[in-house]
């Protein structure tokens, strides 16, 4: 089954069921229904075996990037400007820090999860 959730809302977006060993779905058409102003969490998960599930966060920004084994990370090529830095982890939680981008110059960030 996957879902997205919101602020306020918990939308189903497709429930297959994948009878055959090595089966797979194809959830393109259903992530093309997620819309901005609401859907900010994409979640997969199947109702038998509860291990498996991917959670993920939805980017609706050019600007991202995954963290390494060692927790840095390298977004390049973004316009000088005032910006909201937001790290996620599924559970671990979420963290917010502003900072300011100046042209041709490296900025650096040292961020803490709760």
């Amino acid at each position: 089954m996957g879902f997205s959730i919101g602020e306020k809302t918990r939308k189903i977006f497709f429930k297959k069921w994948l009878l055959n060993k090595g089966a797979k779905v194809d959830v393109t058409k259903s992530l093309k229904l997620l819309k901005k102003d609401r859907d900010f969490h994409f979640y997969v998960e199947c109702e038998q075996h509860l291990w498996m599930s991917v959670s993920s966060k939805v980017v609706w920004n050019p600007y991202h990037d995954i963290s390494k084994d060692d927790g840095s990370f390298k977004m390049n090529q973004i316009p000088p400007g005032h910006y909201k830095i937001v790290v996620w982890h599924p559970y671990v939680g979420e963290k917010t820090v502003e900072v300011d981008i100046s042209s041709g110059t490296n900025t650096q960030l040292e961020l803490t999860l709760p």
